[in-house]
């Protein structure tokens, strides 16, 4: 029979795949496309470089000047190449996380990081959302599984994106900090919902499809301290973890 944490990490990871087509990888393709373009164009203008060498005369200004601007070419590059690896990593992480299952020490604050560039290639999140963040490294790792903390904080930011989309302020902070014996993240946001987050158990949290909902409980399976704070048009998403 499968257990209530199964059946939260299996509705979670359903809605994740359910993103593919329609946002995750036009967002990836887009955001892959901008650094593979520089790439292209700066060799592009190298070619046209090497060109004017070959009919230059060496040691002239002219000359000096191409090598000076060929240099700025490779620098450029090398940059634009660093940019595409780490999506590229970024992406690959995310779906050689989703699968481990094998319970092992989590740096919250690292997979807090790498989820939100990962958030980013859903366009909607990337464009239209001000995120302010602030990750404190030197925090103790927490113990448990990777995909389910990686989809759980997955499921957090897609409810907080459509929590934003109908508030007037774009503004998404998230930070995580040593609160005691506990690790913590919290996620505060503006939200034009009039009504106290739900909270329900992990039946109605499925049945709802609401990503929020299921993260929170699938949390609570693995010990974590969920709590949502409701206030004047803004939300605040807080999480305690003991390591």
């Amino acid at each position: 029979m499968e257990s209530t944490q199964e059946r939260l990490y299996g509705a979670l990871e359903r809605a994740f795949t359910d993103t593919f087509i329609s946002e995750l990888i036009p967002g990836i393709i887009h955001n892959f496309a901008n650094p593979l373009n520089g790439i292209l164009g700066r060799g592009q203008i190298m070619k046209r470089r090497l060109d004017q060498l070959a009919n230059g005369k060496k040691g002239t200004d002219a000359w000096e000047e191409t090598i000076g601007r060929l240099r700025q070419d490779v620098v450029s590059i090398n940059g634009e190449t660093e940019r595409l690896c780490d999506m590229f990593r970024d992406v690959a992480d995310k779906f050689q996380g989703i699968v481990n299952d094998e319970a092992d020490l989590i740096a919250l604050g690292r997979l807090v990081a790498a989820e939100l560039r990962l958030a980013d290639h859903y366009l909607e999140f990337k464009h239209r959302i001000k995120k302010e963040v602030h990750i404190e490294e030197e925090l103790p790792p927490v113990r448990g599984r990777y995909c389910f903390y990686s989809l759980a904080l997955w499921g957090i930011l897609r409810a907080t994106a459509q929590a934003i989309r109908e508030a007037g302020d774009k503004t998404l902070q998230v930070w995580t900090s040593r609160e005691g014996d506990n690790v913590v993240l919290r996620l505060r946001h503006a939200t034009g919902a009039r009504n106290p987050y739900p909270d329900e158990d992990a039946e109605g949290a499925v049945l709802s499809g609401d990503t929020g909902r299921m993260a929170l409980c699938l949390l609570r399976t693995l010990g974590a301290e969920t709590d949502i704070a409701d206030g004047d048009g803004y939300r605040e998403w807080i999480i305690r973890i003991r390591p």
